[in-house]
């Protein structure tokens, strides 16, 4: 009977503790992680957004800053229950990124699919490495 007792009262403990942590939920904040990739023509980026509908993610750019902003939103606790634990993140979200090179913005795709939105910025032509042809005249001029 005391071990019972003695398991009881940490469980009870237990979900003491998780209860006051519960005031400490994790929000969005304007952290969204990106994974961000180059090749010679293109940026694309990728971030997970679940459970957000693509109407609910808004994406500007301007010059060559790429902004991404959304909302999380929290699922009402249902009636009659408690929360024991809430660690998904909620609420508003925005992340900036300024890309090293101009972005040609009508070329711009964005895809959202399962939970993953997949950016597609393609560089602006000026921006883009060039070849450029060496001459084979000599420039310097003869000093005699």
């Amino acid at each position: 009977v005391r071990e019972m007792v003695t398991m009881q009262s940490a469980m009870d403990r237990m979900f003491d503790e998780v209860t006051r942590n519960l005031g400490d939920l994790p929000t969005a904040g304007s952290s969204l992680p990106l994974d961000v990739h180059e090749d010679d023509t293109n940026y694309t980026i990728v971030a997970n957004l679940p459970g957000i509908t693509p109407d609910d993610i808004e994406i500007t750019l301007h010059e060559n800053t790429l902004t991404i902003a959304g909302e999380f939103m929290r699922d009402e606790t249902p009636e009659g229950t408690r929360e024991l634990l809430n660690e998904r993140v909620t609420g508003k979200f925005s992340r900036s990124l300024t890309l090293p090179n101009a972005i040609d913005g009508d070329a711009v795709e964005a895809n959202y699919d399962n939970g993953v939105l997949i950016l597609s910025l393609p560089k602006a032509a000026n921006a883009r490495p060039r070849q450029i042809a060496v001459n084979s005249k000599s420039l310097l001029s003869n000093p005699n």
